[in-house]
This record gives C-alpha cells, sequence and structure tokens, in this order.
C-alpha cells in the first residue's frame, strides 16, 4: 500500500500517527520518491520510511494512524467522510465526484448546497452539483486521471527535451514508480494539463503545492 500517497492527501505537517519503533511520533512531510520520503519526529529528532511505511524493502510496514487503529485504507476513509460530513464548501475548493474532479467556481447565492465545478480545471466546462454529491480534495490524486487526458510530465534530468515540461497524454501509473505517457513513453512526473498548470509548460518549475505527490 502506498502509504506517502495517502499521507499527502489526508494528512498535515504535525499530524500524530504511531510507529513500532517510536510510539508516538509527529509527521514532518512527504517527499517526492519511493525510498525515505515519509519524514517523522520524535523528540526534535527527525528519521525516514520509505514509501509503504517499511524501514527498508525488505521490511514489514511499522507506522499506523494509531496505537488502535492498524487499518490505512480505514483511516483514508473516515478522513474522507470528516471532509464530507463539514458540509461547507468555498470557490476555490478542489473537489471530487462521480467519474471525475474540478475546482469550485462559483456558490450558488439562493442555495448553499449547490455549487458550480470548473470541471477537470476546464473554466469553460462548468456543472452544477449539490454538495452532498461532491467531496474536498486536499491534494491531487495521479489515480483520478484516466487513459488520454491531457497532461504535463517530465523527466527528473538535466537535459532540455525531458527536463522541461512537456504536453502529452496521460497512459497508465507505473506500479514501480513514475508515470507512463503516450506511446508507452516512461517519466518521472506527471500533472494534468489545465489553467492551474499551463504556465509550467516548457519550464523546469515546481509544480503547485496540490499536485505534488
Amino acid at each position: 500500500m502506498n502509504i506517502a500517497a495517502l499521507l499527502k492527501q489526508h494528512a498535515k505537517k504535525g499530524d500524530e500517527f504511531y510507529t513500532l519503533l517510536y510510539g508516538e511520533v509527529k509527521l514532518e512531510e512527504v517527499k517526492d520518491g519511493d525510498y525515505g520520503c515519509i519524514v517523522f519526529s520524535k523528540d526534535g529528532e527527525q528519521n525516514v520510511l520509505n514509501f509503504d511505511g517499511t524501514w527498508n524493502s525488505e521490511g514489514e510496514c511499522v507506522i499506523f494512524p494509531s496505537y488502535d487503529q492498524r487499518d490505512w485504507s480505514e483511516w483514508a476513509e473516515e478522513q474522507c467522510k470528516k471532509l464530507q460530513d463539514t458540509k461547507e464548501f468555498n470557490v476555490g475548493d478542489y473537489v471530487t465526484f462521480e467519474n471525475g474532479w474540478g475546482r469550485i467556481s462559483n456558490v450558488c447565492e439562493d442555495d448553499k448546497n449547490v455549487v458550480y465545478v470548473s470541471v477537470y480545471g476546464n473554466k469553460n466546462n462548468i456543472m452544477w452539483f449539490t454538495t452532498d454529491t461532491i467531496t474536498k480534495l486536499i491534494h491531487f490524486s495521479p489515480e483520478l486521471l484516466k487513459p488520454f487526458d491531457k497532461v504535463l510530465v517530465r523527466d527528473d534530468v538535466d537535459y532540455e527535451d525531458f527536463g522541461n515540461w512537456r504536453i502529452a497524454f496521460f497512459d497508465s501509473i507505473n506500479p514501480n514508480g513514475g508515470f507512463y505517457s503516450d506511446c508507452g513513453m516512461k517519466c518521472d512526473f506527471c500533472v494534468p494539463y489545465n489553467t492551474d498548470t499551463e504556465k509550467l509548460h516548457n519550464t523546469r518549475n515546481s509544480e503547485p503545492e496540490f499536485y505534488r505527490n
């Protein structure tokens, strides 16, 4: 299980978790990559775990939501439900809905339970939803991408052709890390191409925090 991805989506710096090694710890950061990416602290001293919560590649998961809660899938569902129960949506919130995602562009003045969503970040594709059919999204998940979605991709290299963000079509997530774009080309980084990210094209700038995975 990719615990690092769950933490990026549902947790924030300072949240407390339980480890078999140190007991209660605080989350400091979730970095990109598979190894040494979950950074936590205990009494001011920082340590790292791999994306799946292991101490080394041959070990077992040693970090859990709490001493009594050892099921990460259940924990993630609980976090989603907490957001859904809030029922408070504002312009600019990212949300998911059945078969898609987007960003709230307007809240109906006559009925606060109705919002208008810029679907997939495209300001020209607006749909309305009632708040009981949408869920807030804290961090973007690559699992929301579908084959043939327009994306920006780049590799962790210095030369321009692949080190810069370039436009492509999404293919699939590589189970060993990274992504596949059109023609089966593997890439290290991938974000949806929309009004939030279009300025990245032909640069090596970092993607907005919301899209970092």
